[in-house]
């Protein structure tokens, strides 16, 4: 459940990461006060159950703040969650369209190439594209016809059980290949967790250590995976929409679609490469691929809304059953924002949350 609209020693964190893959190296400074969003925080997050937690982190030109709240029963608590973990959900595609770039740039496929002679043994003829399951408009549907009817499938954590095998019974025996491509724009975590697939299959590396390759590592993102409690310490632990403890969520072979684990600090390292306009997999990435109005488009990873006065915002929401988050980039001005939270994505007020994340890019773009 999410689509495009589902936070210890700073300067050791930071001063790592690779300049080299960035325009603006990060070293942490004390500027700017992010303590003046307290009170609009804080009167949505009373509104949740005790426990909930949001983390915040803000990048501008390469410089990192944090701000990170928790709700106990006796009024809310400031604390620096920067490295806590919450399930980032499917803000997990930016990660997924960000290694498809890097293949693109160095010459393994192109965009436009079809997927089929990719699709190892099924010998499917089909004219979607790469860049159409980036994009949504592979004409796949949200989810596999079968998705609930696979063996061992649990509601309490839906993806786990969909497999390899599953996944190749659908391509074979269930999938419409009828379906035009490149016509209209469908969401569709299918069509990712199959980009995921094929990533991994061109990599030769099961996707989670794709990622960790490409992206976790060289990026210094040192408390991120797919893993649940890789980091037991760390852990956030959602609350779904009831404030019980929550199941984690665990994308099986649809993993491209959902399934990191991070912080708002590994994050924010992620976002300084997304942000390098001299990145050349970032500028592909960031590319308006195509139109659903005027002024909204789909990048690869991205929904990509034009605002008034300027400003271009590309952004990504992400949401499970016990958790909720936001990723929204000025990639103009190199700045962004994440929030992230443990509040579930089934919660009647989640959309009070996106709203936030909204409101305070907002005011971050006015330069409050």
């Amino acid at each position: 459940m999410d689509g495009f609209n589902a936070s210890a020693d700073t300067k050791n964190d930071f001063s790592q990461h690779r300049a080299s893959h960035c325009t603006h190296p990060i070293n942490a400074i004390s500027s700017m006060d992010l303590s003046t969003w307290k009170p609009q925080i804080e009167s949505l997050v009373n509104s949740f159950y005790d426990g909930t937690q949001v983390a915040i982190g803000v990048l501008i030109s390469g410089q990192p703040f944090f701000l990170g709240c928790r709700k106990q029963a006796n009024g809310m608590e400031w604390i620096d969650n920067r490295r806590t973990i919450f399930e980032i959900g499917s803000i997990t595609k930016i990660f997924t369209a960000h290694i498809l770039c890097q293949m693109i740039s160095e010459g393994t496929f192109h965009l436009s190439d079809p997927i089929g002679p990719h699709l190892q043994g099924l010998n499917r003829q089909t004219s979607i594209t790469f860049q159409q399951l980036a994009n949504h408009t592979s004409g796949l549907p949200r989810l596999p016809e079968d998705f609930y009817n696979v063996p061992h499938f649990e509601e309490q954590n839906p993806y786990k059980a969909y497999t390899a095998s599953s996944l190749s019974n659908y391509l074979q025996h269930v999938a419409d290949w009828s379906a035009v491509s490149g016509q209209q724009f469908e969401y569709s975590n299918l069509g990712y967790g199959l980009l995921g697939f094929l990533l991994s299959a061109t990599g030769q590396l099961p996707f989670e250590q794709l990622v960790q390759q490409r992206i976790f590592a060289p990026f210094d993102m040192l408390h991120s995976s797919f893993q649940i409690n890789a980091h037991p310490s760390l852990e956030s632990g959602g609350i779904d929409e009831d404030g019980h403890p929550a199941p984690n969520w665990e994308g099986g072979i649809l993993n491209g679609c959902i399934g990191i684990r991070s912080s708002t600090s590994d994050l924010l390292k992620f976002m300084n490469v997304l942000l390098d306009r001299d990145n050349p997999d970032s500028v592909l990435q960031s590319q308006p691929t195509w139109d659903i109005t005027e002024n909204y488009h789909i990048g690869l990873g991205y929904g990509i809304r034009d605002q008034e006065g300027g400003v271009r915002l590309h952004k990504h929401g992400g949401g499970s059953k016990g958790f909720s988050g936001y990723m929204l980039l000025n990639i103009a001005e190199s700045r962004g924002l994440i929030l992230l939270s443990n509040v579930s994505a089934f919660h009647k007020d989640r959309l009070q949350l996106e709203e936030l994340s909204k409101n305070l890019m907002d005011q971050l773009n006015q330069g409050s």
